[in-house]
């Protein structure tokens, strides 16, 4: 026995011809998140629905495979988002001191800290503690311990000089580095979707 078709006799869905019938066709039709927008053509209908990939992210690494698979090329997406900090503090630890609560970081050598006003309550996951890096001056900083409530506390000792204040980028390019959205969600056992999302609502914003 034939499955029953998905469209009508005129070649439409037959939910969009049900709504015609209706007096609803001009109701927009869209299904086509990020993936199925850039890898599905035919399922873009009258809209799109993008999300992650208006960052310029992919939505997953399985998605970025499947158009080389699909598309015969991967789209280029270039990511647009950057988080930046300015210091609160910048100042040098003799060798041994510790760091951060629990004292879980401890300078084996003098080190020139720099302390951010941002911590897990701006979005800043805490499992990025002890593994992620800032960028300052076009180099990487690691931070240094456990990511706190409302700080982050970054080594600095090659990037800057002297103990004025200093940008950091969290997330985003500084010269020739950068710390992308994947890399992040990486360190921090999650996806880039969580990265960009939970960036507190509270942070001011920049539209370049």
């Amino acid at each position: 026995m034939p499955l029953p078709s998905a469209r009508s006799r005129d070649g439409r869905p037959r939910l969009a011809a049900k709504c015609a019938a209706l007096g609803a066709g001009s109701l927009e039709r869209h299904i086509a998140a990020s993936a199925a927008a850039l890898l599905l053509p035919q399922a873009r209908h009258d809209a799109v629905r993008i999300g992650i990939s208006l960052y310029g992210l992919w939505a997953s690494s399985e998605t970025r495979l499947s158009a080389r698979a699909l598309l015969g090329r991967v789209p280029e997406l270039r990511p647009v988002l950057s988080w930046r900090c300015r210091s609160q503090l910048v100042k040098w630890l003799p060798a041994g001191s510790y760091v951060g609560y629990g004292c879980t970081y401890r300078c084996p050598v003098t080190t020139r800290i720099a302390v951010l006003p941002m911590g897990y309550y701006d979005g800043y996951p805490r499992l990025l503690s002890s593994r992620a890096h800032a960028l300052v001056n076009g180099q990487r900083c690691p931070v240094l311990g456990r990511v706190m409530m409302n700080h982050v506390v970054i080594d600095v000792t090659r990037a800057a000089q002297g103990e004025g204040p200093i940008k950091a980028t969290l997330l985003g390019r500084d010269g020739d580095e950068q710390v992308s959205a994947d890399q992040l969600a990486v360190w921090a056992q999650t996806i880039n979707y969580e990265i960009v999302t939970r960036i507190g609502a509270h942070l001011r914003r920049i539209v370049i």
